[in-house]
């Protein structure tokens, strides 16, 4: 997800702000599942990756 707004300073020079976020709305990644005929949990999806946090970055462009 990202925003910006972009500021007009002369007739050809332009700034811009921009905020970027990822994993915004904190949604897990989940594994396969589980494919082991003899396992209780064949066909159960049970790991879901816990190293993906929600990060933001922020950024100012300069355009002439």
């Amino acid at each position: 997800m990202s925003m910006f707004k972009n500021f007009k300073i002369r007739e050809r020079l332009n700034f811009q702000f921009r905020a970027e976020a990822f994993n915004a709305f904190n949604t897990p990644i989940y594994q396969g599942p589980d494919t082991g005929l003899t396992s209780n949990n064949f066909g159960r999806v049970t790991i879901a990756q816990q190293n993906f946090p929600r990060s933001m970055q922020f950024a100012f462009r300069l355009s002439f």
